[in-house]
């Protein structure tokens, strides 16, 4: 029986094709962490070289608070597909969840130099600059990630606590109320509009 390669799924006959596409599916379930984990390191032992699958595995890492699994996964699907932006900006997340705000800037930064258009990179960077407390920086990038996509709330979000860390009481009411207009299940703009 030959195999042919088609994207992540290794083609060898009827039934694996479909159970491949069933663990594919099943890879990419975050919200059931687990069983994407399952899913995700079933195909790595079939695709070994998947770098698509090992940054649905760290995103189902991440789910469960597996940050340096995630972490250790983004690396190998950077390794294995160094153009893919994913990957970076994934990562980026994961460090900025352990409060690597640098390491954090460079993944951001990386993955901007391969997807020029991703306002939630723009977003990441903006955030971990206002973490080190780089307010101009920061607020360059948010500012970037609102032209991209004006209707992006998170990014209204960390405008808002941007212009509430400059003193800017009023912009930062408007900004937080933005993004509640766009998003209304966001508890923390709820959480900072009432502070």
């Amino acid at each position: 029986m030959r195999a042919l390669l088609l994207g992540p799924v290794l083609v060898l006959g009827p039934i694996a094709a479909m159970a491949q596409i069933d663990l594919m599916k099943d890879c990419q379930r975050f919200e059931q962490p687990e069983r994407a984990i399952s899913a995700c390191t079933e195909l790595l032992r079939v695709l070994p070289n998947a770098a698509p699958v090992y940054n649905h595995r760290g995103v189902a890492y991440m789910q469960r608070g597996e940050f340096a699994r995630a972490i250790a996964d983004y690396t190998e699907a950077i390794r294995l597909s160094p153009r893919d932006a994913w990957p970076h900006y994934n990562r980026g997340r994961a460090l900025l969840e352990q409060n690597d705000f640098a390491a954090a800037i460079e993944d951001f930064t990386q993955a901007i130099a391969r997807r020029s258009d991703n306002a939630l990179a723009y977003n990441g960077r903006a955030w971990a600059y206002y973490k080190l407390g780089k307010l101009e920086e920061a607020m360059h990038d948010v500012n970037v990630a609102l032209v991209v996509d004006p209707g992006y709330a998170a990014a209204f979000d960390t405008r808002g606590h941007l212009f509430e860390a400059q003193g800017r009481r009023r912009e930062a009411i408007a900004d937080l109320r933005q993004a509640l207009k766009l998003d209304p299940d966001n508890p923390l703009a709820h959480v900072t509009r009432e502070a």
